[in-house]
């Protein structure tokens, strides 16, 4: 079961201490930005819980988080939406469509279900459960349980309408569980833990909603991992980086147009292919490019001057932590609206990928490194996102939510 435990982790012995459960869908995108705040919570000793899928529980145990089986991998999700589908899902949708589509369907409908009856059982019991903004099954297995809930956001909130006929599709679920369905699916009935800083604005969040900011830290590299032996033996000149993450990451051409529009140029590109790509598909490299299947990026973003990537938040916002611009060439999911809000704010330019060719390319990186006004406005985003609370604040603060819950319990416990 890769690294997901199937026994009930036991209370912890200090008396202050917490049990606290967090819910998150089975991607890497989605574990990732809950991995800081779940290492503050264990290191205050506390005990924690990450409930995913068996790959993505290795991830957690990667970091020092216990993890618990709740449902199965994406792998599975996506099939049983095909099956449903009866084709290729989501096929020839246009880019405003592809989140209303999915999010209802993906999430709401096949990961709700998938998660919901392991969730409920490592849920009761819990002082606080924090879930993702796509884990629908987290609201509602707190409510079942009678639990306290967070609301994780991952990046810049989905658009409402996605939300709306998310909480239409997980409604049956909630009305199976004899509770009344919330709007949006009980995401937003919970405090809301922002990780995007104040430049990025926050549209598409239902008025009256509770909010709290997060700042976003990068938790992506394992205990002994470090950087290549080659990166500290690179020429002087800008590091320019490039992902296309780890799940939209298919399409070499966007990387060979990069490999091919940069070959002339003074930089030195670094790529990563992702965990399950063989860096051998580009084919022959220019002398000033290096491939790897991955390195943590928390380790390398600090040595780069530029980033072009997909679009992801984790991706998106480590590059804003790091005070970088931005070259982002949206690959699907919610990478569009990652693009244009960052776009908005002039901390990055964009490409379609259609029009990702190796001069729009080679264009585009030129004016990311000799451009002024956007490396002020990258360090401004910089700035702000140190001066939001650590994800050690945020916990002593959630602490403080999950004993009030305790104290409740234990006295209807004497009660009894």
């Amino acid at each position: 079961m890769g690294g997901v435990h199937p026994a009930q982790p036991e209370h912890p012995s200090c008396v202050d201490a917490v049990r606290i459960v967090f819910a998150s869908a089975p991607a890497f995108g989605h574990v990732n930005p809950m991995l800081a705040l779940a290492r503050a919570f264990v290191d205050g000793d506390d005990d924690v819980v990450m409930a995913t899928s068996p790959e993505m529980g290795a991830r957690a145990e990667a970091a020092g988080i216990h993890a618990v089986q709740a449902g199965s991998n994406m792998s599975v999700w996506w099939a049983e939406l095909t099956r449903r589908t009866g084709g290729a899902p989501g096929d020839g949708l246009p880019v405003d469509r592809i989140l209303p589509y999915f999010i209802p369907r993906l999430f709401a409908e096949v990961g709700s279900q998938q998660q919901i009856d392991d969730l409920v059982r490592w849920v009761r019991g819990a002082d606080l459960v924090i879930f993702d903004t796509f884990a629908f099954a987290g609201p509602l297995a707190a409510a079942v349980a009678g639990v306290p809930a967070v609301h994780h956001l991952l990046g810049p909130p989905p658009p409402l309408e996605a939300m709306v006929l998310a909480g239409d599709a997980v409604a049956p679920l909630w009305r199976k569980w004899q509770l009344e369905p919330r709007p949006y699916g009980g995401t937003y009935a919970a405090l809301t833990l922002t990780i995007c800083p104040p430049t990025l604005g926050l549209t598409d969040v239902p008025q009256g909603s509770q909010l709290a900011t997060l700042r976003p830290v990068m938790f992506d590299a394992g205990k002994g991992e470090a950087l290549p032996a080659w990166v500290h033996d690179l020429p002087r000149r800008p590091n320019v980086y490039m992902t296309l993450g780890t799940v939209t990451n298919t399409d070499v051409g966007v990387f060979v147009a990069a490999c091919e529009g940069l070959a002339g140029e003074p930089v030195n590109l670094i790529i990563t292919v992702g965990p399950a790509n063989d860096p051998a598909a580009l084919g022959p490299l220019p002398t000033n490019t290096h491939v790897e299947r991955y390195i943590p990026q928390s380790l390398l973003l600090p040595l780069c001057d530029a980033v072009i990537h997909h679009g992801g938040s984790g991706t998106m916002l480590a590059s804003l932590r790091a005070g970088l611009p931005q070259l982002i060439i949206p690959q699907g999911a919610d990478q569009y609206i990652n693009a244009s809000v960052c776009r908005e704010a002039g901390l990055a330019d964009r490409l379609l990928p259609s029009d990702a060719s190796p001069s729009a390319v080679r264009d585009r990186v030129r004016i990311m490194l000799q451009s002024e006004a956007m490396k002020t406005r990258a360090e401004r985003a910089r700035a702000e996102v140190e001066a939001m609370p650590d994800p050690a604040a945020v916990a002593e603060s959630l602490r403080e939510m999950a004993r009030s819950h305790s104290s409740l319990r234990s006295m209807r416990h004497v009660d009894r």
